[in-house]
């Protein structure tokens, strides 16, 4: 099966085109590879921007020397923090280094705007305090992204860098690694603005801030107000927005938005939910043996199954890594709100769901959950079936009527096993039943084990123990340690 795969959705395009600035290093394209994000240094980051660089050093240096020092101390921490980080997952400066080069440019009109601003108005009788202010506001406005927008983990998936603390550079010398992935968060619209008092210190240092604050508050008040947002009409935060919004209209205008003649970092969620869907077109699905389970709302994978498959399909595709560890792998889709973690059982199964396929007669299976079917059936999606959750359904009933098998309806459920056993289950063998004749009433004796799994399989029962309840409390029903005997009904 995987040659066929291979054969049938390997990439033939594998070409790796390179970006200024990056030539030497392998940041492949989406969506035919992914290789991670390599760690490089900050010199050779810093390099690949070299003529935004240098258009704001020109600005600085017009006005004084200490602004260029104080600069590229700025620009240096910046580009070892944020690192290859993109902007955006698939909007705006989505390449591989989109957030640093953002930054850059956001920085770059905020300075340009700030001398206009300046010739009209005595906000800014300290010009170089307000030029630097505005440089940083532009630069530092996506500070927050790192804490707020996505998960940065090595390359298995076992270490994560805790943005709150350190660079992403220096944690990924500190832990020897030599890429690193990414993994986007829900419902992370313009939350980096809340996240941005908790990195900002780790650019703007304490010296820095000492230069910014030495006339009095008024400059350092209005660089939080802008990168913060607490202030959006005061003069500075207008600034950063309209150089924000100039920044992300010329990178849209960019052919392709870059993905052509840049790179792009690849999300974990996208490599395994088109491992996924073509998984979904080569194999057998709802069925017995079946690793993708479709019900009305939902689609169930049998992980532990599914995963080994989903990694063949990524190393046909010539991605170097995802997880290996299968939970790892699950923890990253339910952070991401790709998968639905159950909410009510125990916290070393809190991944994954017990499911009961109608089909399978009782037989349950440990999967995960998505309720977004599009993400593995994206044309016309299979007809779905009947799955139950957790609990069979007559089990369901039998709890629901009481804890007690007196006050269950014995009744019926007497009536219902004779006219099982009178059918033969649809798959009793030679032997398993016997008819015996008893002053003209049928008596049926049947052999124990077979007859309990038969049952168990029928309604769905997880154990022998809930037949064996049931049982034992039917008038007119014998049970010795081989057969079942059945009379009187």
């Amino acid at each position: 099966m995987i040659k066929l795969i291979h054969d049938l959705f390997s990439e033939k395009n594998d070409v790796r085109q390179n970006i200024s600035g990056y030539e030497k290093f392998e940041i492949p394209i989406y969506p035919s590879v992914s290789h991670g994000f390599p760690v490089i240094s900050t010199d050779e980051i810093i390099d690949g921007q070299l003529p935004l660089i240098n258009e704001i050093e020109q600005i600085m240096l017009s006005e004084s020397d200490t602004l260029i020092e104080f600069a590229k101390l700025v620009i240096e921490n910046y580009a070892t923090y944020v690192h290859l980080l993109p902007a955006s997952e698939i909007h705006h400066h989505h390449t591989a280094g989109g957030l640093f080069e953002h930054g850059l440019e956001v920085g770059l009109w905020s300075i340009k705007n700030a001398f206009e601003y300046c010739s009209n108005n005595t906000f800014c009788d300290d010009r170089p305090r307000w030029l630097f202010s505005a440089f940083l506001a532009g630069l530092l406005h996506d500070i927050g992204k790192p804490l707020s927008d996505y998960t940065v983990i090595n390359e298995d998936g076992t270490i994560r860098w805790d943005p709150y603390s350190t660079s992403l550079l220096a944690w990924a010398k500190k832990e020897g690694i030599s890429q690193y992935h990414l993994s986007w968060h829900e419902n992370r619209k313009n939350r980096h603005k809340r996240f941005a008092v908790f990195s900002i210190n780790q650019i703007i240092t304490p010296k820095l801030n000492t230069y910014i604050n030495k006339p009095g508050p008024m400059y350092k008040s209005a660089l939080s107000e802008a990168i913060f947002g607490i202030s959006p009409k005061d003069p500075l935060s207008q600034l950063v927005i309209w150089s924000d919004k100039e920044s992300v209209r010329r990178n849209l205008l960019q052919p392709n938005n870059g993905a052509i003649t840049s790179y792009v970092a690849r999300p974990i969620e996208k490599i395994v939910f088109d491992a996924l869907k073509k998984l979904a077109k080569l194999t057998k699905t709802n069925t017995s043996g079946a690793v993708i389970w479709r019900s009305e709302k939902s689609v169930f994978i049998v992980w532990n199954k599914a995963i080994q498959e989903i990694h063949n399909l990524v190393d046909f595709d010539q991605i170097s890594s995802i997880p290996k560890d299968h939970n790892i792998l699950a923890d990253i889709l339910i952070e991401r709100g790709l998968a639905i973690p159950p909410n009510n059982i125990e916290s070393e199964h809190s991944r994954y769901w017990t499911i009961y396929p109608e089909k399978l007669k009782g037989q349950h299976l440990v999967c995960l959950r998505v309720d977004q079917i599009e993400l593995i059936f994206p044309n016309e999606p299979i007809s779905p079936i009947n799955i139950f959750l957790n609990i069979p359904p007559v089990e369901q009933a039998r709890k629901k009527q009481t804890n007690s098998p007196s006050k269950f309806n014995h009744e019926h459920f007497q009536k219902e096993l004779v006219a099982q056993i009178i059918a033969g289950f649809g798959h009793y063998i030679d032997g398993d039943v016997q008819v015996l004749s008893d002053n003209g009433q049928p008596t049926y004796r049947l052999k124990k084990k077979p007859t309990i799994k038969r049952i168990c399989e029928y309604h769905n029962w997880s154990s022998s123990s809930i037949a064996m309840l049931f049982l034992s409390n039917i008038d007119g029903l014998e049970i010795d340690d081989e057969f079942i005997l059945i009379k009187n009904i």
